[in-house]
């Protein structure tokens, strides 16, 4: 495959990668914090919290995630390369965030902080 045949990178697709890529991890982040701080409101011990955060919310993250991807998607219509450049770029990003990325943050952020 021969590097000319890719879409044109911008100046400006990095900042909307990294905009995107954070804002959909922050995002799914968030969600599953929420879900294990729901569960532990109920009176789940902290490891059966995050195993019922995971497994509920999870499936949520993933259907969000392929919305965004398939919106991103949207981008390669224009037919210009440089908003498919922005497409694949976002999408790899938000790929990753949905892919594991910000649930193990999560994980290791609640195994980390221990409320007194």
């Amino acid at each position: 495959m021969a590097w000319d045949s890719l879409p044109s990178r911008g100046s400006q697709t990095s900042t909307v990668v990294l905009l995107v890529g954070m804002a959909v991890g922050v995002d799914y982040s968030l969600f599953f914090l929420r879900r294990q701080r729901e569960e532990r409101a109920r009176g789940a011990a902290r490891h059966q919290a995050i195993t019922t955060a995971a497994r509920t919310s999870g499936r949520a993250i993933v259907v969000s995630g392929l919305t965004v991807m398939t919106a991103l998607a949207g981008l390669f219509l224009t037919g210009y390369s440089l908003f498919s450049g922005m497409a694949i770029g976002a999408i790899t990003g938000s790929w990753h965030s949905c892919g594991g990325f910000a649930d193990r943050a999560a994980h290791a952020a609640v195994l980390a902080w221990r409320p007194g």
